[in-house]
């Protein structure tokens, strides 16, 4: 009895490796299946929660919708803005904290009724035509409160050096963004005022010091920090 039931057991489990290699379903054909269907709309490429199709860089897991946003020059949490609640005096690579204004203070109240008051980036809260934004004219003020003076204007010299000095077209010989290089000086970068030729270099992707290398340096250490 014991031979003939071992014998129906042996039996049972040939038929199964059979149908088994029959099927001939090792994964492989379902894996192929799902990969041949990905697309940007059930695809996360960088593992951070949001599929690439919402997410304005699906190259890199620290930017999607509702990130932290951090002072560098980037839209890190996809608003379509970038830097908001950031103070122009806080060091490049940190956090961005919205500070609260206090309206016992003179520097909230908006004196000239141009909708910016001091703490909102006013730099003259006494003339309604001065404040973040305006329009720059050439009359050696900051009308935009950005930090430069008539940026845009014509000098009056031959500052590129192509003896024409009307139209300084080679390149902008100007400051625009008061690091002390314009891009005649060679800044790579001339909207944001950490990245100028010699800058310190930090490990965030970018060219900070315009040598047409980017990061380098930079191995071991951590994301947004000093390469030097």
């Amino acid at each position: 009895m014991t031979r003939i039931f071992s014998l129906v057991f042996a039996l049972v489990l040939n038929a199964c490796a059979i149908e088994g290699g029959q099927n001939g379903d090792t994964g492989s054909e379902e894996v192929a299946e799902r990969t041949a269907g990905a697309t940007s709309s059930n695809v996360d490429s960088d593992g951070d929660g949001y599929v690439d199709g919402a997410d304005c860089d699906p190259g890199w897991d620290g930017t999607y919708p509702g990130a932290t946003e951090w002072y560098d020059g980037e839209d890190n949490d996809c608003d379509g803005l970038v830097d908001e609640n950031c103070d122009e005096s806080q060091n490049p690579n940190t956090e961005c904290v919205e500070s609260a204004a206090d309206p016992e203070t003179t520097e909230a109240v908006d004196v000239d009724g141009d909708g910016y008051s001091e703490e909102g980036g006013d730099c003259d809260d006494s003339s309604s035509a001065i404040h973040p934004g305006a329009t720059e004219t050439c009359d050696a003020v900051d009308s935009d409160c950005d930090g430069d003076t008539d940026e845009g204007c014509d000098s009056g010299t031959d500052e590129d050096t192509d003896t024409d000095p009307d139209t300084d077209e080679d390149c902008d010989d100007i400051d625009n963004d008061g690091d002390g290089y314009s891009e005649c000086d060679g800044d790579c970068n001339d909207g944001w005022r950490y990245t100028y030729p010699g800058a310190v270099e930090y490990y965030d992707g970018e060219d900070q010091d315009c040598d047409g290398t980017v990061d380098e340096g930079c191995s071991g250490v951590s994301w947004n920090g000093s390469c030097e």
